[in-house]
């Protein structure tokens, strides 16, 4: 057996079964037998727990909430404010809508805060949209035909927003990108940090 054999076989979980057998004595009486007995089961008891709690899968961290609901007027201020910090600064407007019941979108929450996610996103001006249970801001979930969250839409504010002025509707904007984050979720979407990093750069 070579070393990388035995390093890989030390880094495995282990079952009970794997325990050293306890031989009894020679010449022993039952009640001893009886008793070691007793003690490899007690044994066996007491590194089970540990032995399930080392395999097991270590649970993603998940966001508190997904962000607090507002009203279309809130909604409709914070957009045109974006539409203006866009303009002023070049930086594309990223829209993400989801819910606080969106396990996935919860979970995006607290994937932004790692390194390189976090740093791309400064890049961004962010406008989190809580769409309830899709019954909250039906404008913008019917002309984006949302269906799954956590969605996000890169956007840019049209060119006629330079010449007249900015607007706090979306739907008058440059789609650069569009895609659904799920990183629990068994779909085919996005799932880690680097795969949303480079999807953000792309939409850039």
């Amino acid at each position: 057996m070579n070393n990388s054999a035995d390093a890989s076989s030390a880094n495995r979980c282990t079952g009970p079964e794997s325990f050293p057998p306890v031989s009894p004595s020679s010449g022993g009486t039952v009640a001893s037998q009886s008793s070691r007995s007793w003690r490899v089961i007690l044994l066996t008891l007491c590194f089970v727990p540990l032995w399930l709690v080392a395999c097991s899968p270590e649970a993603p961290a998940l966001g508190p909430a997904f962000g607090p609901a507002q009203t279309e007027e809130e909604l409709k201020e914070r957009l045109l404010q974006a539409c203006i910090d866009s303009n002023s600064t070049g930086q594309p407007i990223l829209l993400e809508l989801g819910a606080d019941w969106c396990t996935d979108c919860r979970r995006v929450e607290a994937m932004k805060s790692e390194g390189a996610l976090a740093e791309e996103l400064s890049r961004w001006i962010q406008v989190k949209v809580n769409v309830g249970r899709y019954d909250r801001h039906k404008w913008l979930i019917d002309h984006f035909r949302v269906d799954a969250v956590a969605r996000w839409i890169a956007l840019k504010p049209g060119p006629q927003t330079r010449q007249n002025g900015c607007n706090g509707d979306p739907r008058q904007w440059t789609i650069q990108k569009d895609t659904v984050l799920e990183p629990i979720s068994d779909a085919n979407s996005l799932k880690t940090a680097p795969q949303i990093v480079a999807w953000l750069k792309e939409a850039r």
